[in-house]
């Protein structure tokens, strides 16, 4: 895919944090050090252990797309990683081995995730993947972990048929999909009393597999629901058609809400759009509209919008009793010191990631493929940044769930309820 007007907005966005990741190690290979252990992630050697403890690092490999489409975004992936890297280090590492992170541009392109994948596997000998991002390149990536019997944790979400998969080995996702996000939309909608909504969604599939889900569930649960087939893409540059349609099907329908599930570069312009055709009906966004993206055409574009996002949306502004919330709140603040930069929730697939496998790791002691395996898949009730994750044998997405309703008031979004953050 071209690039496109989208993405050199977005890049312009996020260049502070892109600068903070390129000053810390913008090289293809990222390695961090040790230091004694002294954190929660780490466990002590077994007393039965004779041999002297290797303290050789342990190589994880990282795809992410340092170009592309996913780019921009993906910045803030890359920087928690290597936050979290340090900090795991500095904590002691896997059972007093350091991890090395080595880190490909996977390019939002199946094909250069595949080649990149199979060069940190083949060439730079590395025990464990994370990564890619682009939700598109799943398929790809899997089918390359499986292939090689190595573990990859890959931080996108899963579309509705690799929720269906149930014979996985190797390759574990661990961001919420659109189950996940059908479940917090109808909870949402109930707690606010709406009856009549009309919804929409851009290309991604993301969005639109939502919308399949939303079609079938906001009926079920006594909610009208006007869905409209019209869509459009990340590259589009006149919101006004689009805005059009929308504000026709709100003057028709009369709805109490519109869930318009886009990406965070039109979702404001899309509101702005409406409010000048005079439809003043309430807007409820995806987990993409909690970006900080949201705010770069002016925060007034974005004022009053609600949206379901995870904790890391705003760390600061949970309820003590939000699950998570005192390591999110650590997590953020760790975040925000290092880099200069908030912490959004791009930032904690990054976080899950990582973590989810070092800890696989320090249960396994150390990284031994198949013991690292079966660690991970025995993962349950384990608190990430983006909820809790349950993994098992027939389930390697492991997180379905995680959702907050937020609203984005005076150029920052205020914490309105929890929706499903345990899970649903």
């Amino acid at each position: 895919m071209r690039k496109s007007h989208w993405i050199a907005t977005v890049l312009v966005l996020l260049l502070g944090l892109s600068l903070v990741v390129a000053a810390c190690g913008g090289d293809d290979a990222t390695t961090t050090t040790t230091a004694p252990a002294s954190s929660e992630t780490t466990a002590p050697a077994s007393s039965e252990t004779t041999a002297p403890q290797s303290t050789e690092p342990i190589k994880i490999g990282q795809l992410v797309s340092l170009t592309g489409t996913g780019a921009a975004p993906a910045a803030a992936i890359v920087a928690a990683v290597k936050v979290e890297a340090e900090y795991i280090n500095a904590n002691g590492g896997v059972n007093g081995r350091p991890i090395e992170i080595i880190t490909e541009d996977d390019k939002s392109d199946v094909s250069a995730a595949v080649a990149a994948a199979t060069k940190l596997i083949d060439q730079a000998g590395v025990s464990a993947l994370i990564g890619p991002f682009p939700q598109y390149v799943e398929a790809a990536a899997r089918d390359v972990a499986e292939k090689a019997e190595i573990v990859d944790v890959l931080y996108m979400p899963p579309t509705l048929d690799s929720l269906k998969i149930t014979d996985a080995k190797w390759a574990f996702l661990c961001t919420a999909g659109p189950d996940a996000l059908n479940d917090a939309l109808v909870k949402l909608a109930k707690a606010e009393g709406y009856t009549n909504i009309v919804s929409i969604a851009d290309n991604l599939s993301i969005h639109q597999e939502t919308l399949e889900l939303l079609k079938d569930s906001l009926p079920a649960a006594g909610i009208n629901l006007t869905a409209l087939s019209d869509t459009w893409t990340l590259e589009e540059t006149d919101l006004g058609p689009i805005s059009a349609k929308i504000a026709a099907a709100a003057k028709s329908a009369n709805p109490d809400a519109l869930f318009i599930l886009s990406n965070p570069l039109h979702a404001p312009g899309i509101q702005k759009n409406l409010r000048g055709l005079g439809v003043e009906t309430q807007i409820v966004g995806s987990p993409a509209a909690t970006s900080p993206a949201m705010f770069m055409q002016g925060p007034q574009d974005a004022e009053g919008m609600i949206a379901i996002g995870t904790g890391t949306v705003n760390a600061f502004a949970l309820p003590e009793d939000f699950p998570g919330q005192a390591k999110m709140v650590e997590f953020a603040t760790r975040f925000q010191e290092k880099t200069g930069q908030p912490a959004d929730f791009y930032a904690g697939f990054g976080y899950d990631a990582l973590h989810l496998l070092v800890d696989a790791m320090i249960t396994a002691g150390g990284d031994d493929k198949a013991a690292v395996r079966d660690a991970l898949e025995n993962t349950t009730n384990w608190q990430g940044m983006q909820g809790v994750f349950n993994y098992s044998p027939t389930d390697h997405v492991g997180i379905h769930g995680g959702l907050a309703q937020w609203k984005i008031a005076n150029g920052t979004f205020e914490f309105i309820r929890d929706l499903n953050a345990a899970g649903m």
